[in-house]
């Protein structure tokens, strides 16, 4: 096969992916497939540049928003879970963008809900009327994919009570009473702040500074990694986050003291990955080379920050990501997809982003869904009977009160949202340079929490 034809149904989606637009006109563009009942989902499918322009095509964002669709027909053409009842979905591009994440989670609120309560009718306007012909049901939304952006979802969705399912969002902050439709596939990042701490112990490196992103997953991520250090007596020599925006000077005074602190030869960095960018940029003017990088989950596998102009200062930084548990359905489908010539995926693409274990997470986000249905609906005891026409007086807080309740065994492990918990489980890899002069993220270890408790395992001392 000369090119993996098999993603061709994602760059199929058209005025999506072939968006080059700005923040301020942004305008929804978003894949879409009609239902009994709807799904809405959130990926960053592009990034925001420096301009604010929404243009740099995510191809491994684009890999978890076609496994958001697979799994959403898969569930609908084995009709075990859901008998005679299809699901479709609603799919937006928040270009990584929190405010962006605010008006599609604001959009989706008031095309199900506001839009057909007389509550909210506009006044003073001749138009002032209440949609009477509703559309199928938006029952719940999968995404966002990192922190920031699914807290001021959450903030919107949790109004009307619309559940949230997060394949990505790590923070602890997430996991308070202040969200109360919010779920997530993903283990809560103090686990992984554990994960690191054990890593860093096994090789006695015993002085570390710790920076991070002031944002809900920055704080969390470096709060957590506080404790695990102090409980492993690891001593973080330097300590600081900074500002998500105008952070230049801020990063510059921070990447100038660190180079002073010779004896400093860990640091770990908790961010995502235009954040990261930005330190790897100052570090590159200041020449601030020589370190031993640790990258939290926000940026560790992102081929963005895998530069040519960043390898001096990133070669040999050790990654930690969540495991990569396979999707083994979804990975024949696009490898057996015939090809039409016209693909644009090529083999280094598809090996560079496939290899994301996120998609495992999307899957378990829908099957989720698809489950708390299932149980309202009563699916099982119904069998055949249970049908589309059981939805007229569905409500997405009805589908909120089953999910609190759901129990199951995912392709990632036990997902309890009855005790807000899943499986914990992360891989290590190490950032090492190919012979072509790119990068390979080359696994070194793992680490997972369980019922045995937690294990570090180190493939390579």
């Amino acid at each position: 096969m000369n090119f993996l034809c098999t993603l061709l149904p994602i760059l199929g989606i058209g005025t999506l992916v072939g968006i080059t637009t700005s923040i301020k006109d942004y305008t929804h563009e978003r894949i879409f497939k009609n239902g009994d009942i709807i799904l809405g989902g959130i990926f960053p499918l592009h990034l925001v540049k420096g301009n604010k322009s929404c243009s740099d095509l995510r191809s491994s964002v684009l890999i978890l928003s076609e496994a958001m669709i697979y799994a959403i027909e898969e569930i609908s053409k084995d009709g075990k879970i859901l008998q005679n009842v299809s699901l479709g979905y609603d799919i937006r591009d928040t270009c990584g963008n929190e405010q962006e994440g605010v008006s599609i989670a604001s959009d989706f609120v008031y095309e199900n809900t506001l839009k057909f309560d007389p509550r909210f009718i506009v006044t003073n306007s001749c138009r002032a009327e209440v949609t009477t012909s509703k559309p199928a049901p938006l029952i719940a939304v999968i995404g966002g994919l990192d922190s920031r952006v699914s807290v001021n979802v959450a903030n919107v969705l949790q109004v009307e009570d619309v559940p949230q399912i997060s394949y990505g969002a790590s923070s602890a902050e997430l996991a308070t009473s202040d969200f109360t439709s919010f779920f997530r596939t993903v283990p809560v990042d103090t686990f992984q702040s554990q994960a690191m701490a054990e890593f860093i112990g096994h090789y006695q490196w015993t002085c570390v500074a710790v920076i991070g992103v002031d944002d809900f997953y920055g704080r969390s991520g470096v709060a957590a990694f506080v404790t695990a250090a102090n409980e492993t007596g690891i001593c973080i020599v330097f300590q600081e986050l900074f500002p998500v925006h105008d952070s230049e000077v801020r990063i510059q005074k921070m990447i100038t003291t660190l180079k002073s602190m010779e004896h400093v030869q860990i640091i770990i960095l908790y961010s995502l990955v235009p954040q990261a960018v930005m330190v790897f940029e100052e570090a590159v003017k200041q020449d601030f080379t020589g370190r031993t990088w640790i990258a939290s989950d926000g940026w560790s596998e992102s081929s963005v920050i895998q530069q040519s102009r960043f390898k001096p200062i990133i070669q040999g930084a050790i990654g930690f990501g969540f495991h990569a548990f396979r999707f083994g359905d979804f990975e024949n489908y696009v490898t057996k997809e015939p090809c039409s010539g016209q693909e644009r995926i090529s083999q280094e693409m598809y090996k560079r982003d496939f290899n994301n274990g996120g998609v495992a997470y999307v899957r378990d986000a829908v099957y989720a869904i698809a489950r708390g249905l299932s149980k309202l609906l009563n699916c099982d005891a119904k069998g055949p009977e249970c049908s589309a026409e059981s939805l007229s007086a569905l409500r997405p807080d009805d589908l909120l009160t089953s999910l609190r309740k759901l129990s199951f065994k995912g392709i990632t492990g036990q997902i309890n949202f009855r005790k807000g918990v899943v499986e914990a489980a992360y891989d290590i890899f190490n950032l090492q340079e190919t012979k072509y002069g790119g990068f390979n993220l080359v696994q070194i270890g793992n680490w997972s929490e369980g019922s045995s408790g937690q294990k570090l395992n180190v493939l390579v001392d």
